[in-house]
């Protein structure tokens, strides 16, 4: 299933205008194409939670609105790597909105991506025994 096969999959059931459908099918499947670029793959349950996320991220940024603070200390208890990684594959986002995402934003989207870098080094693992 490709990208923008996915992604539509879960919009179906978020209800979007055709509006903001036509913005997050621009966005979102370039989003996912980027992060397995970089190696990081989402098993079906991760998918669908990324992709949701990536869906109101997209509306957010639409809208000017807000994600709720999440804390400074947020970031130093994520992995160096899924925040590097995080970062790359969410500045054509800023570039294309011109802002810089706070670090609840980053938070969020790195928490995704670190789950699912953990779920591929323990199936990695498992295929190895």
């Amino acid at each position: 299933m490709t990208a923008l096969e996915r992604v539509q999959k879960v919009e179906t059931q978020m209800e979007l205008t055709p509006e903001m459908s036509a913005v997050v099918e621009k966005r979102v499947p370039a989003l996912l194409e980027d992060l397995e670029r970089e190696g990081v793959f989402f098993d079906e349950s991760g998918d669908i939670g990324f992709i949701s996320h990536a869906i109101s991220l997209v509306k957010r940024l639409e809208s000017g609105e807000k994600v709720k603070d999440l804390g400074e200390d947020v970031l130093s208890q994520l992995e160096e790597d899924a925040l590097a990684i995080s970062r790359k594959v969410l500045a054509p986002l800023e570039a294309a909105y011109g802002v810089t995402l706070d670090n609840s934003e980053l938070a969020l989207v790195t928490i995704h991506v670190q789950t699912a870098m953990m779920k591929m080094k323990k199936a990695q693992k498992r295929q190895q025994k």
